[in-house]
């Protein structure tokens, strides 16, 4: 008996912020920090371009939105779109969140994201991560020689 099926489709933006809204940031910053840290002892996050340093960018997201469903963390907005030929406004719910991620390396580790609250910028969220990241993290990512510092 096979315990996956052999064939399974792409992950849809829902189920995606589904997980992550139950997800606690805690562990995520632990393990990108420490997955971060254990790369760089073993010599995997050289790069050429960034010359020896470790480069993490941090950027937002629109995970996912509806004009149906809806949760109690939901930002919404108002959005005019066609429905069969006609301009409707309507009250569209939607998730944004910001992430910083190591991208100086072949591929890309995840050291934390913050889901964005309604009425909340993109950037006020990044800082508040960015914050949060180098105030519980501090001894971790001093380890490792950021091409910029952490405001």
């Amino acid at each position: 008996m096979e315990l996956w099926p052999s064939e399974i489709g792409p992950i849809s933006d829902d189920t995606i912020g589904y997980a992550l809204q139950r997800q606690s940031p805690e562990p995520v910053f632990t393990l990108g920090c420490e997955i971060a840290r254990r790369l760089k002892r073993n010599g995997v996050l050289r790069s050429d371009w960034s010359r020896g340093r470790v480069v993490a960018a941090v950027d937002g997201i629109e995970i996912c939105s509806s004009f149906v469903r809806c949760c109690d963390a939901c930002m919404h907005r108002e959005v005019q779109h066609k429905v069969r030929g006609q301009m409707r406004t309507d009250l569209q719910y939607y998730h944004r969140l910001v992430a910083v991620t190591v991208v100086s390396t072949p591929f890309p580790i995840p050291l934390g994201i913050r889901f964005q609250q309604d009425g909340e910028a993109e950037v006020p969220c990044a800082l508040a991560l960015s914050q949060d990241l180098v105030g519980r993290y501090w001894l971790a990512l001093s380890k490792l020689p950021l091409a910029c510092p952490i405001i």
